[in-house]
C-alpha cells in the first residue's frame, strides 16, 4: 500500500494521473473485508497504509473519491484500538477531511463519526445516554 502510494507521489509531481492506488484498491479492499484479519492488519501497520492513501498528494489534490469512501468504511469496520492510533497517526488526517471545504459531505461524515469513535476512549466518554451523569450545581438567585 504504501509503495503504491509513494509512486503516486512520483507520478503527480510528474504531472501525470496518480494511478497506482486505484488500481491497487479491489484487491487491498478484498483483502479488508476479511474480518479475520484485522488484528493481523492493524499488528502489521496497515492503517500507516490507510493513512498514506488519504492524505492529499503535493500538489494538494485529493485521492480519488472511490479511495476516500472505500478507506473510511474499512476504518470504520476495524476494531482500531488507543495504541494502533498513536502508532500510525492516521487520526491525524480525520480533521483535515472534516474542515476541507474540497471534500463531500459524505466523506465528512464518515470523518466525524470515526472522531467521535475514536476519541470516546480516550476521553472516557460513553456512547450509552442512560450511563451518563449531569453535573447538578445549585443556585441561588438571592445569594451574590
Amino acid at each position: 500500500m504504501e509503495d503504491a502510494a509513494i509512486q503516486d507521489i512520483k507520478f503527480n509531481s510528474n504531472k501525470q494521473p496518480a494511478i497506482a492506488k486505484l488500481r491497487l484498491l479491489p484487491s487491498v479492499i478484498s483483502e479488508l473485508e476479511k474480518s479475520h484479519l484485522h488484528e493481523q492488519l492493524l499488528q502489521n501497520d496497515i492503517l500507516k497504509g490507510m493513512k498514506a492513501w488519504l492524505e492529499p498528494l503535493p500538489d494538494g489534490s485529493l485521492p480519488s473519491l472511490d479511495i476516500q469512501r472505500e478507506m473510511f468504511r474499512m476504518l470504520d469496520k476495524m476494531p482500531v484500538s488507543t495504541q494502533d492510533l498513536t502508532v500510525s497517526g492516521i487520526g491525524r488526517v480525520l480533521p483535515f477531511y472534516i474542515k476541507c471545504s474540497r471534500v463531500i459531505p459524505e466523506i465528512k461524515r464518515a470523518a466525524n463519526n470515526l472522531m467521535t469513535k475514536w476519541s470516546r476512549p480516550i476521553l472516557n466518554r460513553s456512547d450509552n445516554y442512560r450511563t451518563k451523569q449531569l453535573n447538578i450545581v445549585d443556585y441561588d438567585p438571592n445569594e451574590k
